[in-house]
């Protein structure tokens, strides 16, 4: 087995030592299927979408086919079929993401505070049963294990402290398991265990937008805690699944070479920061610069509303603003190229002024809008989403009055299309928060 660092430039040192290690092979994936619960399965209305395998979707330009449900154990999956629904769909030149065994765990939470930890033998047959399902109908399975659960904000509230290092010791039993699993049917395996371990002991390693995590016991959705480690009580933010899916495809990128689709290239801090939409209001426009993607993100759920209409398209609801300082005397050209979701741009001079110039394009994804601009005078871009929300990309272009800009933005995005550099914005699920009242009536919270 072959022990490697995470990239230290955007996660400090961590050595992983992933249970299939082979040479890497040529595959050409075909689609995506997932199966689990709301790791994987955003039941919260888009509030911590898109998840992972949606964002490795997007980088390789394929469909998802979401069979994971909220609140499944992985007794559940199994008696549901997940996985045979997902073989008899699915097969060779396919790719299975398994992320299961949450709700296991909190429903034990009684027996592992007291050291008993009888019920890995059902998750471990379980997943045993859903992997040799996978793999023998053909598909190539990464598989995801759990972060240490001593270290979730719902068991820190519920659980007494000297009972935590049991919560601790069963989460590094079952990545201990869920490796012989993997090693055993040729799966990927994600440490999350040791991933969130080092964003718990280091947060200043993950910087994002030079704003610093905030780890557990504190949590919140991004109105009140745009980089909070978790989202709720037991799920992480769309921040820490953004770090999630850059470590999926650092593994994908040893494991596979999916139809010269590899290198898949990793969130870089523009889209990272994308994912905390906390720019919803006109007030809060976020500050960005001239260039190809100069911001990009994933147009959550609205936290607030602006009641602003762009003249050109009245039913993009969802909306985000940023704020551009003119780098020239003369034409700014503003487009979204490279977004996969239909978009809409309409940009002003002051919050609640007069609209100056509205794009929108029905025939597709992109929107283009060009205006006179002052150098050192800000203008106000509202970025709306129609029919959904979806993944963006903002790029700006200001050239002096007479001139042609150096290099079209279209002939940039198109590079970065080539070069994998389009993609998407990631969060995992909310779920119901745990109520407890001493262990004896904890009850247990879907994930």
């Amino acid at each position: 087995m072959v022990c490697r660092s995470i990239h230290p430039g955007l996660f400090g040192l961590l050595l992983l030592c992933p249970a299939f290690s082979s040479v890497s092979r040529a595959v050409s994936f075909d689609a995506i299927v997932t199966l689990g619960d709301s790791l994987l399965d955003d039941e919260s209305g888009g509030g911590r979408s898109p998840v992972i395998a949606e964002i490795i979707a997007d980088r390789l330009g394929i469909s998802v086919t979401k069979l994971a449900v909220s609140g499944s154990t992985s007794t559940d999956l199994i008696s549901t079929g997940q996985h045979t629904t997902a073989a008899s769909g699915f097969g060779a030149g396919d790719l299975a993401f398994l992320w299961i065994g949450g709700n296991d765990f909190f429903d034990a939470g009684t027996s592992i505070a007291i050291g008993n930890f009888g019920f890995m033998d059902t998750l471990e047959a379980n997943v045993d049963t859903a992997l040799g399902t996978l793999t023998g109908a053909g598909m190539d399975v990464v598989v995801l294990n759990l972060p240490d659960f001593a270290k979730v904000p719902g068991v820190i509230n519920a659980v007494p402290s000297f009972l935590l290092p049991n919560f601790t010791a069963a989460s590094a039993e079952w990545r201990t398991r869920l490796d012989t699993l993997a090693a055993t049917h040729g799966a990927v395996v994600i440490d999350i265990f040791s991933l969130f371990d080092v964003l718990k002991d280091d947060p200043a390693a993950f910087m994002v937008g030079g704003n610093t995590p905030v780890p557990a016991p504190t949590f919140g959705p991004i109105s009140s805690c745009p980089f909070c480690v978790f989202f709720d009580e037991i799920h992480p933010s769309a921040m820490s699944s953004g770090f999630i899916a850059n470590e999926v495809m650092m593994e994908m990128n040893d494991a596979f070479d999916p139809g010269g689709a590899m290198p898949l290239t990793l969130l870089n801090d523009t889209e990272l920061f994308g994912l905390v939409a906390i720019n919803d209001s006109c007030n809060a426009a976020r500050e960005v610069s001239g260039g190809v993607m100069a911001a990009a993100g994933y147009n959550v759920i609205p936290q607030s509303s602006d009641a602003v209409e762009a003249s050109c398209q009245a039913s993009g609801d969802d909306d985000l603003w940023f704020s551009y300082v003119a780098e020239c005397d003369g034409q700014l050209i503003a487009d979204t190229a490279g977004s996969l979701v239909d978009t809409v741009i309409s940009t002003y001079e002051t919050c609640g002024g007069a609209e100056i110039a509205c794009g929108y394009e029905a025939a597709s994804d992109d929107a283009v809008v060009t205006f006179p601009v002052t150098t050192g005078s800000e203008y106000l871009i509202r970025l709306a989403t129609v029919g959904g929300n979806g993944r963006y990309q903002l790029n700006l272009s200001c050239s002096e009055a007479g001139q042609v800009p150096a290099a079209s933005t279209w002939g940039l995005v198109v590079l970065f299309l080539a070069t994998g550099v389009m993609g998407t914005l990631l969060a995992v699920r909310r779920a119901a928060m745990p109520a407890s009242a001493g262990l004896g009536r904890w009850t247990p919270p879907a994930t």
